[in-house]
C-alpha cells in the first residue's frame, strides 16, 4: 500500500480491551504473588520440618517476592524507559511462569526460596511495563478510569486467589504453585493486542519541560505510609481476631475475606467522587481519615463485631488511596521517565509491608500487649498523614473541584 505526499499516518489508539488486559494482567500476577500460597504455610512448614531453621524460611519463601519486587522496581523502570515497554514486559510475563511453577519441580527448601526471589524480580518487571504502558496508552480522565478499575481488580483478586490456593493446597502443598502458568496466557494476550507505545500517544505533559523528582519522591512517602496503614489488618488479621476473643483459622478468613470486598466499594465510591470533578489530593486526604477511623474504632471497641466494622471501614477507605496514589504520582511523570517513577511507586508500596510488619510487634509493646490497641498507633499515623495532606494542600488551592473539561483546540 503506497501513501500519497501530505497523507498523515493514522495512529492506532487503544481501547477497553487495552486498557483491561493490562490491569488484568499487573492487578493478578502482583496479588496471587503471595495470596495464592499463603494457605500452604502450615503444610510446607510440616514437609520441611527435618530441615534446621524450616519455619523461618518457609515463611520468607512465602513472604520474600515482596522484598525482591520492591527493591528491584526502580530498575526495571529504568529498563522499560531505555529498552521498551512491549518487550520487557513479554519477557517479565515469561520469566514470571518459569519462576513460579519453579517450587513445584524442586525439592530443595532453599531452591524454593531463591525461586520464589526470582518470582519477584519477574513481578517487578510485569507490574512496572504494564502501568507504564497504561500510562503511554490513556491519559486524563481514561487513564484514571483504568486505575482505578485497577485497585477493584486487586481487592477481588486477593479474594478469589487465597480462595483458589487453599482449595488446590488441601489437595497437596505443591499444586497452587503451577497456578503461576497463568501468564504464559497473558504472554500470548499481550502478543496480540498490545504494541510498543508510539510516541503520538503521550499526553502533553511530556513535552512539559524538564521534570522535577522532588515531588514524586515527597508522593512516595506518603505512598509508603498509604500501603502500611492499608496492609496492616490484612497481615495480621489472624492475630486480631485471636486477640478478640476467636482462635479460628476460618474466621480470620471469612473476617479478611468479607472486610476486603470493602475496597472495591471504596475504589467504587472514589471514581463516582472524580466524576463530579473532585480533586484527587481531596480524595486522598479523605481516604486517610477515614482509615484513621477504621483503625481507631478497632482500637477503641477491643471485640470481634468493632473488628470487623473497623476493618470494613477502613478497607473502604484503601479502595481511594489504592486508586488515588497511583493517579497522583502518574500525573507527574513525563514518558522518559514514567518507567523509572512507576517503578518508584511500588517501591514504596511494597517496602511498606516489611515496615508495617516490623512496627506492629513494637506498637503492641507500646500499647501494653494488646493487638486490637496496636491498630490505633496506624491509626493514629493515617490521621497524622491526613492532617499534613490538608494543611499543605488546602492552601494551594489543591482541594477545589477541577475544572470542567474542554475540547482540545487546534493550534494557531
Amino acid at each position: 500500500m503506497t501513501m500519497n505526499a501530505g497523507t498523515v499516518p493514522q495512529v492506532r489508539r487503544a481501547g477497553a480491551l487495552q486498557g483491561i488486559l493490562l490491569v488484568a494482567t499487573g492487578a493478578l500476577l502482583q496479588t496471587m504473588l503471595i495470596t495464592m500460597v499463603s494457605p500452604v504455610l502450615p503444610a510446607m512448614i510440616s514437609a520441611f520440618e527435618s530441615h534446621s531453621n524450616s519455619e523461618l524460611l518457609v515463611t520468607l519463601s512465602i513472604t520474600s517476592p515482596a522484598l525482591s519486587l520492591a527493591l528491584l522496581s526502580p530498575f526495571a523502570g529504568g529498563f522499560i524507559d531505555r529498552f521498551g515497554r512491549r518487550g520487557t514486559l513479554l519477557f517479565g510475563l515469561l520469566f514470571y511462569a518459569i519462576a513460579g511453577i519453579l517450587p513445584y519441580l524442586i525439592a530443595d527448601l532453599m531452591g524454593i526460596l531463591v525461586s520464589r526471589l526470582f518470582l519477584g524480580a519477574a513481578t517487578a518487571i510485569v507490574m512496572t511495563a504494564s502501568m507504564t504502558l497504561l500510562g503511554d496508552f490513556f491519559s486524563g480522565k481514561e487513564r484514571e478510569h483504568y486505575l482505578e478499575i485497577n485497585a477493584a481488580f486487586a481487592a477481588i483478586f486477593a479474594i478469589l486467589t487465597m480462595a483458589v490456593g487453599g482449595f488446590l493446597g488441601s489437595i497437596e502443598w505443591r499444586i497452587p504453585f503451577l497456578c503461576y502458568a497463568i501468564s504464559a496466557m497473558f504472554l500470548l494476550a499481550i502478543m496480540l493486542f498490545v504494541w510498543e507505545p508510539d510516541h503520538h500517544e503521550q499526553e502533553e505533559v511530556a513535552a512539559a519541560g524538564s521534570f522535577r523528582w522532588g515531588p514524586v519522591l515527597i508522593l512516595c512517602l506518603m505512598v509508603i505510609c498509604g500501603g502500611m496503614v492499608f496492609i496492616a489488618p490484612l497481615l495480621f488479621v489472624g492475630v486480631l481476631v485471636k486477640a478478640a476473643g476467636y482462635d479460628s483459622a476460618s474466621t480470620a478468613g471469612m473476617v479478611g475475606a468479607g472486610c476486603s470486598l470493602a475496597v472495591p466499594a471504596g475504589a467504587i465510591t472514589f471514581q463516582q467522587l472524580r466524576s463530579r470533578r473532585y480533586s484527587v489530593p481531596s480524595l486522598v486526604t479523605l481516604a486517610f481519615f477515614i482509615i484513621a477511623i477504621g483503625l481507631g474504632t478497632i482500637a477503641i471497641t477491643q471485640s470481634l463485631p468493632g473488628l470487623i466494622v473497623g476493618f470494613a471501614i477502613q478497607q473502604y477507605g484503601s479502595g481511594f488511596i489504592l486508586a488515588g496514589m497511583m493517579i497522583w504520582v502518574l500525573s507527574l511523570l513525563p514518558r522518559e521517565q514514567r518507567g523509572k517513577g512507576t517503578g518508584m511507586y511500588f517501591t514504596s508500596f511494597m517496602i511498606a509491608q516489611p515496615i508495617a510488619g516490623a512496627l506492629f510487634a513494637l506498637m503492641m509493646e507500646k500499647m501494653g500487649g494488646s493487638a486490637l490497641a496496636a491498630m490505633g498507633g496506624y491509626g493514629a499515623l493515617a490521621l497524622v498523614v491526613g492532617v499534613i495532606l490538608f494543611l499543605t494542600c488546602a492552601p494551594r488551592g489543591a482541594f477545589r473541584k477541577d475544572p470542567p473539561e474542554t475540547p482540545a483546540t487546534p493550534a494557531s
